[in-house]
């Protein structure tokens, strides 16, 4: 019995032993266990501190370059817009300019062309008159309409016709259109277009004068008698024309177009002036041609 209990005490003891060694176990395996988790919880904690405080200078330092981008890509997209938009801006003002040249150079040679043309024209229409020295007709290329109606009114075209020498004028018997050529155009200094004008404008007052009071060039030249009453309204008249200068004469014939045109008749080269009085179209200067002395006439 004594053998029995002692065994059952001895097992107890083991147990006994083993329970306590187990309770310390499971306390220290506890207690490491909840330290561990404590600190495994700290630590990530702490990492996840760490993790949200580099995630957060991360995104900072993202968001900062990425707006430094933004800001330096935008400035150089802005930058170059600008200078494509002034470059193309300068590129359409040349263009533009370049347009408006060639439209004006354009503009110059049709109405270059369209002056030559009538040049031309007026100096075919003047040769076949000498041709046919046909005066009328000659003279209609040569003086105003004023001055050429008034001249026709009193009989003073043949006259006219005489002093321009027709029957003298050297003209190729052969020529037509194609042997005329326009060389050259030059614009008429103010002193030769007035000089003109008063001649013209001296013809125009002594046949206008004449033709309203009924004298005719035979009248003046006196192979016709001088009817009373005409010759009291010619008197009367006179005085209109007590010019003693060219500078008195007023200027009633006013040129639009005044130039000296460089012809080429068959091969032979010759200056010839022009004048173009408003709504008439352009004349060739008889008076300048046939070299007529402007004091001669007064």
């Amino acid at each position: 019995m004594k053998k029995s209990l002692a065994a059952i005490l001895a097992v107890l003891s083991v147990v006994c032993t083993f329970t306590a060694c187990g309770n310390e176990t499971m306390e220290n395996s506890e207690s490491s266990s909840v330290s561990e988790s404590s600190e495994s919880s700290d630590s990530s904690e702490s990492s996840a501190a760490d993790t949200t405080e580099d995630e957060s200078s991360d995104e900072v330092k993202v968001e900062k370059t990425t707006k430094k981008i933004t800001e330096e890509d935008l400035e150089k997209t802005s930058k170059a817009s600008k200078e494509d938009i002034e470059k193309k801006i300068e590129e359409a003002k040349e263009n533009i300019k370049k347009q408006t040249e060639k439209l004006e150079s354009e503009i110059s040679k049709a109405e270059s062309d369209a002056s030559n043309a009538e040049y031309i024209n007026i100096m075919e229409e003047f040769c076949k008159s000498v041709k046919a020295q046909d005066v009328d007709k000659l003279l209609k290329c040569c003086l105003p309409d004023t001055s050429y109606n008034s001249m026709k009114a009193v009989g003073a075209l043949d006259a006219m016709g005489e002093e321009i020498g027709v029957e003298d004028m050297d003209m190729p018997a052969d020529i037509d259109r194609d042997d005329i050529k326009v060389i050259s155009v030059r614009e008429a200094d103010e002193e030769e277009k007035t000089s003109s004008e008063q001649i013209y404008s001296l013809l125009d007052a002594m046949y206008g004068m004449m033709a309203d009071v009924g004298i005719t060039y035979d009248m003046i030249s006196g192979d016709a008698e001088m009817p009373d009453d005409v010759f009291e309204a010619y008197v009367e008249r006179i005085g209109e024309l007590d010019f003693t200068s060219p500078e008195d004469i007023p200027i009633t014939v006013e040129f639009d177009e005044y130039v000296f045109v460089t012809y080429s008749l068959a091969g032979e080269e010759e200056e010839i002036a022009l004048f173009r009085v408003k709504g008439e179209g352009v004349k060739l200067d008889s008076i300048q041609a046939s070299g007529v002395d402007f004091d001669d006439m007064f």
